[in-house]
């Protein structure tokens, strides 16, 4: 019986599934895949981007290999497009994913002193 390790990073490319983001012109709920960095949205034309974080083959020595060539490509080439296109570049997605964790990181906290189950843990 052979041992599947695949990469959990590259999985959203290589198995794309829709998500669906709001268009900041008339705010119509455009289909963005895993794999694509944005979309014309179909009523307006304004191009609308998914609120990717940067995935582990733009890094991962990896990368190309594991998602295979064309997926790589074609994510890579999107990535470029989308910070051409006005889209936010990967320093302004990561500083906004990091502020996102401190603010989850910051609720939770709070939510646990209000509940008063604050523990010593230091995970």
């Amino acid at each position: 019986m052979g041992t599947n390790l695949a990469c959990p990073g590259s999985a959203r490319i290589k198995e794309p599934i829709p998500e669906f983001f709001t268009c900041p012109s008339c705010h119509y709920e455009v289909e963005i895949w895993t794999n694509e960095t944005s979309r014309a949205c179909p009523t307006c034309g304004t191009r609308v981007f998914s609120n990717q974080i940067p995935a582990c083959i733009e890094w991962c020595e990896y990368g190309k290999e594991c998602v295979g060539e064309e997926a790589y490509n074609k994510y890579m080439e999107g990535r470029e497009s989308k910070e051409k296109d006005g889209g936010p570049s990967r320093e302004e997605e990561e500083k906004a994913m990091t502020e996102l964790i401190e603010k989850i990181k910051e609720k939770c906290e709070r939510r646990i002193e209000l509940n008063g189950k604050k523990t010593d843990n230091k995970d």
